[in-house]
């Protein structure tokens, strides 16, 4: 087994099938799906999932525990060699409950396997000289595709130095901030948008997006959520489901 798309959820969310159902459609047959829930979940998720025609490459993970809230989040998880040693596989696509993958998209994830990491657009639009210029900012990783070694090396080797330095423990800031094989801007805006904070590249539909309906009370997120909708398939289901 070479790759596997994984989601954290302890959460008998609703929006939960079309989702995992969303990704699973999207990514090609030799993709295996590793759910890690929780201690209350498990019956909810394998009912649906056992009805679809991905469940016998599906492996379920007990976390062993009851809940994840926003603010411990999967994230002190996912920064622990425990969680990555029981990933089954070395090429990850990672995603959560407030993500989907636009499948009328043109790109791929095959487009993008060669790097260690790369995640979505984070944060308001900066000045870009050129698409061609290294994306140098903090890569969101709601949806990410990420190396397992990689991973462990920089969780085993960097983590403890990075937090002492005053690091910002979110593990999206700690992982980007350990990728030396940098994407270009094009890259990064072709792969996955997060909270619609910017525009689709040439009007294409991004391979993922991540929460496009935006957060809230942040500054400029959600502005280009209209411009996400018109080029993005399905994107007001999630939305719905999220009771946006």
């Amino acid at each position: 087994m070479e790759r596997v798309a994984i989601i954290v959820e302890t959460r008998k969310h609703k929006a939960l099938p079309f989702v995992i159902n969303n990704v699973m459609s999207v990514l090609s047959d030799d993709w295996h799906l590793q759910i890690f829930h929780g201690t209350d979940n498990f019956e909810y998720i394998n009912e649906f999932v056992s009805n679809e025609n991905y469940f016998d490459k599906t492996t379920f993970t007990n976390l062993n525990i009851k809940s994840i809230t926003a603010d411990d989040s999967s994230l002190d998880i996912m920064l622990t060699t425990k969680f990555w040693n029981q990933v089954v596989a070395e090429n990850v696509l990672y995603f959560e409950c407030d993500t989907m993958l636009c499948t009328n998209s043109k790109y791929k994830i095959e487009d993008y396997m060669h790097y260690d990491y790369i995640g979505g657009w984070w944060g308001f639009p900066f000045h870009i000289s050129s698409l061609e210029q290294t994306y140098d900012r903090v890569m969101n990783g709601g949806v990410s595709f990420r190396k397992k070694k990689f991973m462990i090396d920089i969780i085993e080797n960097k983590l403890e130095e990075y937090l002492a330095r005053g690091g910002n423990p979110c593990e999206d800031y700690f992982v980007s901030a350990c990728v030396t094989d940098r994407p270009k801007v094009k890259e990064v805006l072709s792969f996955s948008i997060d909270s619609s904070y910017m525009y689709p590249l040439d009007d294409n539909a991004p391979f993922g997006l991540h929460k496009p309906w935006g957060v809230p009370g942040k500054e400029n997120s959600g502005q280009y959520y209209t411009q996400i909708k018109r080029v993005c398939d399905d994107v007001e289901i999630l939305e719905e489901l999220h009771n946006v």
